[in-house]
């Protein structure tokens, strides 16, 4: 949202960043959470398609074939015996 703002301001745009600002000025909390609403749910559908396209494009990201992703070395099954490693670390 910030990003949109600067750009509306500078190119003088009357839109939803320039709305959001407003709202925040005015304190209109309503306002403000539709804004949010509409821009998470944009956002979460944009990367639920991305992940989609992946898929449907790199045939080792499909269901069941995605072994290559979180492969971890015999290193950090050692640490991760000895407590060393949390289990996020190997995904990383």
């Amino acid at each position: 949202m910030g990003g949109v703002v600067i750009v509306e301001e500078i190119f003088d745009y009357p839109g939803m960043g320039r709305l959001f600002f407003e709202a925040v000025g005015n304190r209109d909390y309503p306002l403000m959470q539709t804004i949010l609403l509409f821009t998470i749910v944009g956002m979460l559908l944009a990367n639920l398609l991305a992940d989609f396209v992946v898929g449907w494009l790199d045939p080792r990201v499909r269901k069941g074939d995605a072994k290559w992703i979180c492969k971890i070395t015999n290193a950090q099954r050692r640490w991760r015996k000895k407590g060393l490693l949390p289990r996020w670390a190997s995904m990383l």
